[in-house]
């Protein structure tokens, strides 16, 4: 099985897809939209993208992709980000921290008490996996990286401290893209998109009324702008169930001739939260 993943080795993404397929031939990408291609195009039988972390919220590009392409959600999967402080020198040497921007952001609190001691400079990297190839190539007692415990190993990098993030229930979802979605598991969730056709008082209630009047329930609802008109705005939707169970297939039938048109992306089992 081939598997395209984010560049490079090491990240949250390279993490979730050796969740997925162990022994998986990894085809490292420089985008979320070449992972799509890769995987339309055939050259890659799945691809492994984020779509939502617990602090940071939803992943516009993976989003917009599932919109723009034809490919479906296979599976999800639901890891812990558990963010650790790597390098080569002790605690008390580091002067500089390099990681992604949204790692830093989310250890804010950490960076912080590291500056009482003494100032010490942050510098951002595309990925934290990036950050630890940077750090490791470096070999500076100084310089230490915000990264997963899978990075430090990869680059030989010590843990310093471990799970330096300042939320202790930090997660990511990824989705496992492919040509199909899965069949009924019997606990499942279903992915769409709805696109209103009007803007009129109540669109909103009467949207989230076809699912609740047949005791579906919701597990996301997320807006984001349409892109088309200044305050027009889309909505992402996740259900509980099958599009196949015969509830939600009448719901998703009635809401498209009724109220507004639909784009399911796929559905697919729930996720466990895998142990990081």
């Amino acid at each position: 099985m081939k598997l395209a993943v984010l560049w490079p080795a090491g990240t949250f993404s390279h993490e979730a897809a050796l969740k997925f397929g162990m022994n998986a031939e990894m085809i490292f990408v420089n985008s979320i939209w070449d992972v799509f291609e890769l995987v339309e195009q055939k050259k890659a039988d799945s691809g492994i993208v984020p779509v939502e972390n617990s602090i940071e919220g939803g992943v516009g590009i993976t989003l917009d992709a599932l919109i723009e392409t034809d490919q479906k959600i296979k599976q999800e999967i639901i890891i812990p980000i558990r963010h650790c402080l790597c390098g080569f020198g002790e605690i008390n040497e580091i002067r500089e921290v390099h990681s992604h921007t949204q790692a830093l952001g989310q250890c804010r609190n950490f960076l912080h008490s590291l500056n009482k001691e003494t100032p010490v400079k942050t510098f951002q990297t595309s990925s934290t996996a990036a950050a630890a190839e940077d750090v490791a190539r470096a070999n500076d007692r100084k310089k230490a990286c915000l990264c997963s415990k899978l990075a430090a190993e990869m680059y030989g990098l010590k843990i310093i401290r471990e799970d330096v993030h300042d939320e202790k229930n930090n997660m990511t979802r990824f989705f496992v893209i492919n040509h199909a979605d899965a069949e009924p598991s019997g606990n499942d969730k279903t992915s769409m998109v709805v696109f209103p056709q009007e803007d009129r008082p109540g669109l909103l209630y009467d949207i989230l009324g076809m699912f609740s009047k047949r005791n579906i329930n919701l597990t996301r609802l997320e807006s984001r702008p349409s892109r088309n008109i200044l305050g027009e705005y889309i909505f992402f939707i996740d259900i509980e169930g099958h599009r196949k169970d015969k509830l939600i297939n009448k719901a998703l039938q009635q809401l498209e001739k009724d109220i507004t048109k639909i784009k399911v992306f796929g559905s697919y089992p729930k996720s466990e939260i895998y142990k990081s």
